[in-house]
């Protein structure tokens, strides 16, 4: 036990931590920026049309299409 405590104290101090060097930092110009950011946005806008395509055509669906109770208005109404 008292091997570990003095592993703990003296040594994860010890321990050396490397900044990161500017080598590894890739070098980006604004056009690909421009490019990169453009791209990623088409995609966002592409992924949130295609998930709100229903909604945007209005279309229609099997619960919407037929006549259920349970799209009724069944609450009490406070006059009654």
């Amino acid at each position: 036990m008292k091997t570990v405590i003095f592993l703990i104290i003296f040594l994860i101090p010890l321990q050396r931590v490397f900044a990161q060097s500017d080598d590894l930092v890739p070098d980006v110009s604004a056009a690909d920026l421009t490019v990169l950011f453009s791209v990623s946005s088409a995609i966002v806008i592409g992924l949130v049309i295609y998930l709100l395509r229903d909604s945007i055509l209005r279309k229609k669906t099997t619960y919407d299409a037929k006549d259920f109770a349970s799209k009724k208005d069944q609450t009490p109404h406070p006059m009654r």
